[in-house]
């Protein structure tokens, strides 16, 4: 499975950078969506990179919420957001990340990364 680069960026800075395995570019594109979406409090806008190859975004953007990706990309998100709170990046620290996240949790189906 393909691994993609995001970075996360909020007022013209680098807020964080993340890794991510997806199946293809707009499963990639959908999870890191969802992602910016987790953290817009903190971020408004990201950079999409497999290797060297920066992922191109269609226009118009269509943001995808948590809640509309597949079950597989839903794990791949939930995953990733605890990796970015455990990361030293700025956007660790994300108030609506850090809540989401915790709701995730809350909710009896939430499997935890291992």
């Amino acid at each position: 499975m393909p691994s993609y680069h995001i970075y996360i960026v909020g007022e013209r800075i680098i807020r964080g950078r993340h890794d991510f395995e997806a199946d293809d570019d707009q499963n990639a594109i959908q999870i890191a969506h969802a992602l910016l979406d987790a953290c817009s409090d903190e971020c408004q806008s990201f950079d999409l990179w497999q290797g060297t190859r920066s992922i191109p975004l269609p226009r118009p953007v269509e943001p995808t919420t948590f809640d509309e990706l597949s079950a597989a990309n839903q794990q791949r998100a939930i995953e990733t957001e605890e990796q970015i709170v455990q990361s030293e990046w700025a956007i660790a620290w994300s108030r609506q990340l850090l809540e989401r996240l915790e709701r995730k949790r809350a909710n009896p189906t939430f499997r935890r990364a291992d």
